[in-house]
């Protein structure tokens, strides 16, 4: 809470811009945006791996937060949060940030030039912060999604690699199965949500490539 309490703190309208712009390259719309050029105009290879990381990403983030089910520090006394229109679902780890993680670790991955590690490096720290800036995380739930976010996508673009080149289209209908049975277990609109955008991308991909 000292911690939230400090950004509070340190508040003003430049720094309330500069952050929730971090904030809203996490949302759905910018990484969809990011997703599509990668996909379109850039190296589709690049698109697939990067859909496969999020969809995954996203769907694990929304499992650990049903099962942890840890409340939010909005409505915390002495804490005014912002933009809590989007802060939905249960707190830890941080979505938000998990996802910004998840994108830009699978890009540097893939590109690996100075320009696009050190831009990479900018959105997931600023995005991590600006959850606390924002006063909707607690600092846990940050750290937490930095290093699933790292994790997985690491994870996820390796296993897309062999899947891609090997064909082991079974490997996706296996995670498609976990994935199942944790929607059963844990329920949840977002984790539901989640596993729908997993069951599009992987529907859509072997469809596709064949």
């Amino acid at each position: 809470m000292d911690i939230l309490l400090f950004f509070q703190s340190i508040r003003n309208d430049i720094l309330t811009m500069i952050f929730t712009a971090f904030t809203i390259c996490t949302e759905t719309m910018a990484v969809t945006l990011i997703a599509a050029i990668m996909y379109w105009c850039i190296d589709k290879k690049c698109g697939q791996r990067l859909l496969f990381a999020i969809t995954g990403s996203i769907t694990i983030n929304s499992g650990i937060k049903n099962f942890f089910k840890v409340p939010r520090p909005i409505g915390s006394e002495g804490l005014e949060s912002l933009r809590t229109s989007t802060a939905t679902g249960y707190s830890f780890p941080s979505g938000h940030t998990q996802t910004a993680t998840t994108v830009w670790v699978s890009i540097m991955e893939y590109f690996r030039k100075n320009w696009v590690i050190v831009l990479g490096v900018i959105m997931v720290l600023g995005a991590g912060v600006s959850r606390l800036y924002l006063g909707v995380h607690w600092p846990t739930d940050v750290l937490g999604g930095w290093i699933l976010g790292i994790v997985l996508s690491l994870i996820f673009v390796k296993l897309f690699d062999y899947i891609d080149q090997n064909k082991c289209y079974y490997i996706l209908f296996l995670i498609l199965i976990v994935f199942m049975v944790a929607v059963y277990f844990l329920a949840g609109e977002e984790l539901v949500k989640s596993f729908g955008m997993y069951t599009g991308f992987i529907l859509g991909y072997i469809i596709e490539d064949k």
